[in-house]
């Protein structure tokens, strides 16, 4: 099942019963403060970027929680 929302944005079923949320964004910043956001109730698939950048902010978070 494939259902369009507002915008560019698109959600799909995925076979493990997940979603799929495809979406536009202005800028990088916006989409890992974005994606940020939503915590542990979301996996950056792609692009690579996107998940690289979002991993290095998670990475800062948990150093900053550490000390």
């Amino acid at each position: 099942m494939r259902r369009y929302i507002w915008g560019g944005e698109l959600i799909t079923n995925a076979e493990d019963g997940s979603l799929i949320w495809q979406m536009e964004a202005d800028s990088l910043e916006y989409a890992v403060s974005f994606a940020l956001s939503l915590g542990q109730h979301a996996e950056v698939l792609e692009p690579d970027e996107l998940r690289k950048k979002v991993i290095k902010e998670a990475e800062k978070i948990i150093d900053r929680y550490k000390n």
